[in-house]
């Protein structure tokens, strides 16, 4: 997915608004502001938004969004 914005929605902290797009092989990367577990949401135009959760800090090797076109 190219160009979907992934972002925080919570974390162990206040944050301020951290988001990337992702790029034309669909990666992106985020950088959390520290350790700890957040929910990252992802959505793009036409497509079903995702949430998921991630503990920064546990060697978290990377996130994966499956997106599904909207009817």
């Amino acid at each position: 997915m190219w160009q979907a914005r992934v972002y925080f929605v919570s974390g162990p902290a206040p944050l301020p608004d951290i988001a990337a797009l992702t790029n034309e092989e669909g990666r992106f990367t985020l950088s959390a502001p520290s350790p700890g577990p957040y929910m990252i949401e992802c959505n793009a135009d036409g497509y079903t938004t995702e949430v998921v959760g991630v503990n920064v800090g546990e060697d978290e090797q990377g996130v994966e969004f499956l997106l599904s076109p909207t009817s």
